[in-house]
């Protein structure tokens, strides 16, 4: 092997470290990016995969001829569907599924476009694209976009079947990878190459190369989840029965169902007091270990027996229910709401100090009777009011127990001060008067 392609080899795995460090960092931006900056950058990677794959090739020997785009790209999208669906559920994971999938189908008429402007007399071309680079992607396009749908799906799966047989988690993703990348080699080289005189090469070199890239990628997935797994809460996996690809995702996102709906309140819909408990002691260990922000709001509906007397049990359920709805419109989507007992209700705020916390715990104070004055009850001259205390992480508590006694506490004070206000570090403030 000559010293070119030893040097090719090295920048095809210094792409493919740089690709899965790339990716890694955006989700772990996540928290403040959301997901859109993954998908953009994901979105720019998947382009020029398919622009290598199907024009630019690496002669490494007489019998290996590889693309970056096939053995270092492409098996990006199976190491970013394999860590979705570890970081977060099945739902998440069949909707980068699909997308992926339309998506390759949804702009294959590009490529014509783009081949039929090349082709044009007044189309100035200074580094000589060949309309044929875009006349024949088609087949590879169509081919990738059927054997990606096939590879996303089988690699979640093989993930929970070498499960069965094994605790590490870099075996999981090694062989889970490897074995879903040997597949699309032998799919996507029929489907795109079948016939050509150097199939044999093309799948053999298939093979190789993405074996190599599956070995980086399980590495840099492994190396992050013995890291942040249990901060990002993964998924472990427990080998669960296997029926078909589709069926086994299914049946994940079934059991995720009913743990959602043993977490929900089935009144208000929001979160329960076991969550709460849960969640609470959790980003309480994800605080203080990132050395961020955590407030709790403590929420109590004003003198709600009086609510239940006047109006009935009925419409005291509905009084909750809209102080459910209020809540959940006054925060972001980041923020728990939880139903904690009763006419009290907890919420967690991530990443939130104390400003912040009260100026979103007197917006509820404010927000709460005027909601409830536009329905039956306040028209028939029952104010809806609430009482809440806030407390911070760290400067009211180092742990969940410390912080939650903060929030309670002030939550009285409150109470004791004339009720329908928020309580913070520098005590009782007025929101509003009904």
């Amino acid at each position: 092997m000559s010293g070119s392609a030893v040097q090719q080899i090295g920048l095809m795995a210094a792409e493919a470290i740089f690709v899965g460090i790339l990716l890694l960092a955006a989700l772990r931006l996540r928290g403040w990016f959301g997901p859109s900056l993954v998908y953009i950058i994901f979105g720019g990677i998947f382009q020029l995969a398919a622009l290598f794959a199907g024009g630019v090739y690496v002669q490494l020997t007489p019998w290996l001829v590889v693309s970056s785009g096939s053995v270092v790209l492409f098996p990006a999208a199976m190491f970013l569907v394999l860590y979705v669906y570890l970081i977060s559920d099945a739902q998440d994971a069949r909707k980068l599924i699909y997308g992926l999938a339309g998506a390759n189908v949804l702009l294959m008429p590009l490529t014509f476009f783009v081949a039929w402007q090349l082709r044009s007399p007044v189309v100035v071309n200074p580094y000589h694209l060949e309309p044929q680079l875009f006349d024949h992607q088609w087949r590879i396009i169509v081919s990738s976009a059927v054997v990606l749908f096939l590879d996303t799906v089988l690699v979640c799966v093989l993930y929970e079947l070498v499960s069965r047989f094994s605790r590490n988690v870099f075996v999981r993703v090694f062989v889970s990878l490897t074995a879903t990348l040997w597949f699309d080699s032998v799919a996507f080289v029929t489907g795109s190459f079948g016939g050509h005189a150097d199939f044999n090469t093309i799948l053999v070199s298939q093979l190789i190369g993405k074996t190599g890239a599956a070995v980086i990628y399980s590495i840099l997935l492994g190396v992050y989840l013995s890291v942040f797994g249990e901060l990002e809460g993964v998924v472990v996996g427990d080998g669960r029965g296997l029926g078909s690809t589709l069926r086994s995702l299914t049946y994940r996102q079934r059991f995720e169902e009913l743990q959602k709906l043993a977490e929900r309140d089935p009144l208000t819909s929001v979160y329960n007091r076991g969550y709460f408990d849960d969640a609470l002691q959790r980003h309480t260990e994800i605080a203080r270990h990132a050395g961020r922000s955590l407030s709790v709001l403590m929420i109590d509906v004003d003198e709600f027996k009086r609510v239940n007397d006047a109006l009935g049990h009925a419409e005291g359920d509905r009084v909750l229910q809209r102080i459910a709805t209020v809540l959940g419109n006054c925060l972001r989507s980041s923020d728990c709401v939880c139903r904690y007992g009763g006419d009290e209700f907890a919420i967690l705020l991530p990443q939130t100090g104390t400003t912040d916390a009260l100026a979103s715990a007197e917006r509820i104070v404010a927000e709460v009777p005027r909601a409830c004055a536009a329905a039956a009850a306040g028209a028939r001259g029952t104010a809806i009011t609430v009482t809440i205390g806030v407390a911070t992480l760290p400067h009211d508590g180092s742990t969940a127990e410390e912080l939650l006694a903060t929030a309670d506490r002030r939550l009285y004070e409150g109470k004791a001060a004339g009720r329908n206000r928020a309580v913070g570090e520098k005590g009782p403030r007025v929101t509003s008067r009904t």
